[in-house]
């Protein structure tokens, strides 16, 4: 099996204005992820939707997988960065509590996804190895199907951008992350009780854990 650990991750979450629901899945599928996707090292971006969409946010869950983290900061996709479409200015314009982190892949139990997604963010990285510990466990489990901790690179593909300045607000970073995937939803409700206990007995606590359904997927079509 292919060794998908320490591999470059672009976790973002997001919010949209309403208006532009329809041009933003359009822009997204149509132009955004081939547009990334592209570039050198990029290889696919991954798209959720909280699952209970009740005012909750930010309601929009996406990554990317990367060779290594070094792709996060080439010339190729700086040059993206600073001379964004204008569909990307539109869509720009309109986004909403970003939170924008380059991570490293610490841990990787399977490169098989679900149908669903839980996602528990962490403000600071737990020092060591600490996610990882629940994160193993929660890979035995007969109810998960893949399972993942990111660690934020926080020098790597950082800083401003001609696409950034157009959004209304400075983006929100994290310092880590446990992702978990399974194939039905009732198996969502368990995997959150599961990270919580997890994290309990190693006296620690996620800043939030939310429930994302899958969307789309767009990979590099060379791989």
């Amino acid at each position: 099996m292919e060794d998908t650990a320490h591999r470059g991750i672009l976790a973002v979450w997001n919010d949209r204005e309403s208006d532009i629901a329809d041009f933003y899945e359009w822009w997204y599928v149509k132009q955004h992820l081939p547009e990334r996707v592209g570039l050198p090292g990029w290889r696919f971006g991954r798209r959720y939707e909280l699952l209970d969409a009740d005012g909750s946010s930010p309601q929009f869950f996406t990554w990317y997988e990367l060779d290594n983290v070094e792709a996060s900061a080439s010339e190729e996709y700086r040059a993206r960065l600073n001379d964004p479409t204008p569909e990307t200015v539109r869509v720009m314009q309109n986004w909403l509590n970003m939170s924008r982190t380059i991570c490293e892949r610490t841990y990787g139990s399977s490169p098989v996804s679900g149908a669903y997604c839980v996602a528990a963010q962490f403000e600071q990285a737990p020092d060591g190895s600490m996610i990882e510990t629940t994160a193993r466990a929660l890979a035995h489990e007969d109810f998960t199907v893949g399972v993942q901790t990111w660690r934020s690179t926080e020098t790597l593909g950082s800083g401003e951008s001609a696409e950034s300045d157009i959004r209304s607000t400075p983006d929100g970073h994290i310092g880590a992350a446990l992702v978990v995937d399974c194939m039905r939803s009732g198996d969502v409700a368990k995997i959150v009780r599961s990270i919580e206990i997890g994290l309990e007995a190693l006296g620690l606590k996620a800043d939030s854990i939310n429930s994302y359904r899958y969307l789309c997927e767009y990979r590099d079509p060379l791989l």
